[in-house]
């Protein structure tokens, strides 16, 4: 889930910096932000597929079908990023027209994504080298590269939006000028370790294959009354880290969220203080859930994964619908959405998981 977590950091990072800039700047950053990681998280989703298949070869012991199939990802990848360039420069204005009645909101959110759009090149080929390295179990590097494209994107925003070191003061600009280089710094890094990486090497990844895949009947390394047992030790992991980052903001939310928000928004965080308590509850939820779901679908049960989010999502909408617009109920029981979503998720997933349906899949 590294290269989600990638988007999410530099999005908080335009975020934090666009607050101080103004209150128009931050407003537009909270909307065209979750749109571009909503575009990102399609190239996203489609990689998970890749890096099933790319597991499965390895898990097979097939270098020439990991590099068959990692070549046939990024050239799909490569070719949705056109399509989606192409919308965000061409129809964006009409469709975020639909959302926002502000000119001033709909001028900045626009101003942002001329810069911002280029970097989805990057993003998407950043998510395929993430799911070859993730495929093949050669993780080390990932989190290195997250902290690079972090790093860089914290200081040419720093210095992009508010003019410092020399730089233009560009503002809401410059927060998507500085986000789109900082991508392509990172994924120039991610190749320069490739190259030089020994271990990927026998996969021969300089070479490119034709465009093909042939299918085989094992399902990884053929061990699969290791995978649940896997999945809930990474689960058991990943809840770990997430208590370490989430438990001092939730207890200490002054302390820790001063830094971010100054004095002068302190009553805020005071009045929030429950939201963080139900926010706590589901981010244990997710972290457990969320390894779960990913595990299914690196079975290959990807179309029962799809199902399950359908339905998911269906009941969130009306819930959120009848909470806010029927019911008009607090945010507590809006975010409270969030925990029935990934009880659902996270049952229906340990039932299929310990049902063994996906002992019988092939391709």
């Amino acid at each position: 889930m590294l290269g989600s977590a990638a988007q999410n950091i530099i999005a908080l990072t335009d975020s934090v910096f666009l607050y101080y800039l103004g209150e128009a700047d931050f407003a537009a950053i909270g909307f065209v932000g979750v749109f571009y990681l909503t575009v990102t998280a399609i190239g996203y989703g489609f990689s998970k597929g890749g890096q099933i298949i790319i597991a499965r070869r390895m898990g097979g012991r097939q270098p020439d079908e990991v590099r068959r199939a990692f070549y046939s990802m990024l050239y799909f990848e490569l070719a949705l990023a056109v399509v989606m360039f192409l919308f965000m420069q061409y129809g964006c204005e009409s469709f975020f027209k639909l959302f926002i009645d502000s000119p001033l909101i709909l001028e900045k959110s626009l101003e942002f994504l001329e810069y911002r759009s280029w970097g989805i090149f990057a993003s998407f080929a950043g998510v395929a080298l993430i799911a070859l390295y993730t495929g093949i179990a050669r993780t080390s590097f990932l989190l290195v590269e997250v902290f690079v494209l972090a790093g860089v994107n914290i200081l040419l925003g720093f210095g992009l939006i508010f003019g410092y070191w020399g730089l233009p003061a560009m503002g809401m600009a410059g927060a998507g000028l500085a986000s789109t280089i900082a991508e392509f710094i990172g994924l120039a890094v991610f190749l320069i370790y490739m190259f030089f990486d020994k271990g990927i090497r026998p996969f021969k990844m300089l070479q490119l294959p034709k465009l093909e895949i042939k299918e085989i009947k094992n399902i990884g390394a053929s061990k699969r009354a290791a995978v649940v047992p896997i999945i809930w030790k990474t689960a058991k992991m990943c809840w770990a880290v997430t208590m370490v980052i989430s438990l001092p903001v939730v207890i200490f939310p002054q302390t820790m969220l001063y830094p971010l928000l100054g004095k002068e928004d302190m009553s805020l965080i005071v009045e929030s203080q429950p939201v963080l308590w139900i926010l706590l509850g589901i981010l244990s939820l997710f972290s457990i859930a969320s390894v779960y779901f990913n595990g299914l679908s690196g079975t290959g049960a990807t179309m029962v994964g799809l199902k399950v989010q359908a339905v998911g999502v269906l009941f969130y909408v009306v819930y959120i619908y009848l909470v806010v617009e029927v019911m008009q109920a607090g945010l507590v029981w809006a975010w409270a959405a969030e925990l029935f979503y990934w009880v659902f998720i996270f049952g229906y997933t340990l039932w299929y998981l310990r049902s063994k349906e996906w002992h019988r899949l092939s391709f």
